[in-house]
């Protein structure tokens, strides 16, 4: 669904808005996850991150039936406090939904 919703947005997104992917997940060596800690890797970060016209918008990609970790529903829970817009979205009709509302497709 993430691969098929990214190629979605590279036909329909409008040009000026700006999306990206933060490659939090999968397995680091140890050495490499505690220099990315360092660093400033934020665990719970949305799969899809959006922003335009002054609106941060995010999407977590879950299958059917997923759920979210707790690191990423304090991350919800502080975008939201903070005016952002999040969404967990088990289907890819969801997603293309909340981003036309959004005015991000064309």
């Amino acid at each position: 669904m993430h691969r098929g919703l990214v190629q979605y947005l590279h036909r329909l997104a409008k040009p000026e808005v700006l999306w990206w992917h933060t490659p939090n997940g999968g397995y680091r060596h140890p050495a490499t996850a505690k220099a990315m800690k360092l660093l400033g890797t934020l665990a719970g970060v949305p799969d899809l991150s959006f922003f335009y016209k002054g609106s941060f918008r995010n999407i977590e990609l879950k299958a059917k039936g997923g759920s979210m970790s707790p690191s990423q529903e304090a991350f919800k829970t502080k975008l939201e406090a903070n005016g952002g817009h999040y969404l967990l979205a088990d289907n890819l009709d969801d997603a293309l939904s909340f981003l036309s509302i959004a005015g991000i497709l064309r």
